[in-house]
């Protein structure tokens, strides 16, 4: 997490406007089986990140809750059998969570 605060701190450093947050978004690691927050086993991890991009005054989104709503194996997010990269339907559902996030908390400026 040190090294995760480390790299946030030096890339705000970046932002030339002092009112613009950063944003994060995590990815949940697609974990075979079909999880709810209570048996997933990366949970206690999630929760750090948000946590170090909360202190740090970003946006984050955690996209768990939004896999998890599915209700599938989480195998079925995977890009390839051997990869668990996420793939295009994965892809597709976090396009439409950050869309809503991004409606939800205003991040476009109106012309």
């Amino acid at each position: 997490m040190e090294k995760l605060q480390g790299r946030i701190n030096r890339d705000q450093q970046y932002v030339r406007c002092p009112a613009c947050a950063g944003r994060l978004m995590i990815f949940p690691m697609f974990e075979p089986g079909v999880h709810t927050r209570a048996t997933y086993p990366d949970t206690s991890i999630h929760e750090k990140v948000r946590d170090v991009g909360l202190n740090a005054g970003m946006y984050v989104l955690d996209l768990l809750d939004t896999f998890i709503a599915e209700g599938k194996d989480f195998r079925q997010w995977h890009a390839f059998a051997v990869d668990p990269h996420p793939n295009k339907e994965a892809h597709a559902l976090a396009g439409r969570a950050l869309a809503q996030f991004i409606l939800s908390h205003r991040l476009i400026p109106k012309p």
